[in-house]
């Protein structure tokens, strides 16, 4: 009986390990305790975050279809054949040269970003002049998908967030001035506000609940950069991280998947990567090769699957949660009858894994999800699906985005980061 064949691989893939975002100095806003220091600058890819993407994809290429794609005949894979669009932040282009090194070690495998030198439009399309969004229409939106106000959103994770809380201790009083509480206060009294910056291009969530997504998410990359300690001061264990997790993909979803928000800065990558599936996109070397590989942010993997329908829930994470290096796939297929489908996958590596010392050795070392869709536009509900022929994905595709908001995208040169 014969099979259905793989023809195409498109992948929207999260950077790895990196170290906060924030300055020390920054950091120590939120607590009088002393914060761990990292190795790199913040925001960078670590030697762990590079460490355990080797050790993935060292061992996912040799699995199916990657194998069957890729390897038939055993050639040295070239621009060619494995085409990789990075994000121009550190972390995006050294995850990328690491995903590059362990799919093909011996081949010098280049990535690629964008002559733009201040952003890349096709992760980051409103930091541009499209898409400003009002504060009116921005928090109703939010507001409208959480289904509850944030304070509730906070009444709901009372239990992590009072933790979260009782670990960091007193605020330092520049922080309680900074949000109008002239008294000595706690994180929990710092009000929720959805920042909106640069005429709407910009939509931070702050106060309590900003801080305390952005410290959960921290306390993550802590407890994989230095496995077999706890983070948080060594105070969060693996059973405490997980509830955190919940909290904080609850938080961070109120906002990267409320509709409007996510259709606004996800269309030009749904977009690009359905270009790309099709052998239409603007750059020809994209089209030619078998895998296309897109390396930006958690941010543009919820747009994606917000204007899809897509959900998941990965072991020991969070529904919905999206851990660094993981990625949302799209595969080509040609079924025996001919017809051209799609489906979609969220591959990721476990906690255990993330958490070892030895992560090659540690099994099962990836979580595969197949994805249904069920996209949630224009008012309509179809029954979920875990395939579309390609004209049908291509029909849905067109009718969630928002080609608005889909710019110019400048051409794309090679990265020189190792």
């Amino acid at each position: 009986m014969s099979k259905r064949k793989v023809k195409k691989i498109v992948v929207l893939m999260r950077h790895g390990i990196r170290a906060p975002n924030q300055t020390m100095e920054k950091l120590a806003e939120w607590s009088h305790r002393e914060w761990p220091v990292w190795s790199v600058a913040p925001g960078h890819l670590t030697g762990r975050g590079r460490e355990l993407i080797t050790a993935f994809w060292r061992k996912h290429k040799l699995e199916e279809p990657y194998k069957s794609l890729l390897y038939d005949g055993g050639r040295c894979l070239t621009a060619d054949n494995v085409f990789v669009h990075a994000d121009i932040d550190e972390r995006t282009q050294s995850s990328a040269a690491a995903f590059a090194a362990a799919i093909a070690p011996e081949c010098s495998l280049p990535y690629f970003i964008t002559t733009d030198k201040d952003s890349d439009p096709l992760y980051h399309p409103v930091r541009g002049s499209v898409c400003q969004l009002t504060r009116e229409v921005g928090e109703d939106d939010i507001i409208n998908f959480v289904g509850h106000s944030f304070s509730k959103l906070g009444d709901k994770f009372s239990e992590q967030l009072d933790f979260v809380n009782e670990l960091l201790g007193p605020m330092p009083q520049i922080t309680c001035n900074a949000y109008g509480v002239e008294q000595s206060c706690e994180l929990k009294d710092l009000p929720p506000r959805v920042n909106f910056a640069n005429s709407g291009r910009t939509i931070n969530l702050r106060g309590a609940l900003g801080i305390k997504a952005t410290l959960i998410q921290n306390w993550l990359l802590e407890s994989a950069e230095w496995p077999g300690k706890d983070p948080g001061w060594g105070e969060i264990t693996p059973d405490k991280l997980s509830k955190l997790l919940v909290a904080r993909a609850a938080i961070f979803n109120s906002l990267n998947r409320a509709s409007g928000y996510a259709r606004d800065r996800g269309s030009v990558i749904l977009k690009v990567m359905t270009d790309a599936l099709t052998d239409s996109h603007y750059d020809q070397r994209v089209n030619q090769a078998q895998l296309v590989v897109f390396v930006g942010h958690d941010t543009n993997m919820a747009h994606v699957s917000e204007l899809l329908g897509m959900d998941w829930d990965l072991e020991g994470f969070a529904y919905n949660d999206i851990p660094p290096a993981s990625f949302l796939q799209f595969i080509l297929w040609e079924e025996p009858s001919g017809e051209e489908v799609v489906t979609a996958e969220l591959v990721a590596q476990p906690l255990p894994v993330m958490r070892s010392n030895h992560p090659e050795r540690v099994l099962p070392y990836e979580i595969v999800k197949d994805l249904s869709f069920c996209p949630r536009e224009k008012g309509t509900l179809e029954p979920r699906v875990t395939k579309y022929s390609i004209e049908k994905f291509c029909s849905v595709v067109a009718d969630v985005i928002n080609l608005d908001c889909v710019p110019n995208i400048p051409p794309l040169v090679k990265g020189e980061l190792k």
